[in-house]
């Protein structure tokens, strides 16, 4: 069964609100120009950071380009989609549909 994962569509640049309750968080952006990732195999336009968040803190905990690893290896609380445009939305629902649903 595919984990279950909230999301919250962002606009390319808008901060975050805050304050984030503690947790782990994923921030996802598209680049359709962008087809290269050089510490993983997989070749994605997606770019994915990994945020905790403890007691008012952001820590950086990691990043990537394959969306379906990095959302089913760590226990995402949130997932905030910045400036996708529906097209790009469609493509990551669709790239992560066997694995992750994202709900809003």
């Amino acid at each position: 069964m595919a984990k279950k994962i909230q999301y919250q569509e962002m606009g390319a640049g808008v901060p975050f609100e805050t304050p984030l309750p503690d947790g782990l968080y994923a921030q996802i952006t598209h680049s359709p120009d962008v087809r290269t990732c050089s510490h993983e195999v997989h070749i994605f336009p997606w770019e994915i950071i990994l945020l905790e968040v403890r007691g008012g803190d952001v820590i950086g905990r990691g990043s990537g380009c394959n969306p379906g690893k990095l959302l089913t290896e760590y226990n995402v609380h949130k997932v905030f989609l910045v400036g996708l445009s529906d097209a790009s939305r469609q493509e990551l629902m669709q790239l992560l549909r066997s694995e992750v649903h994202l709900i809003n």
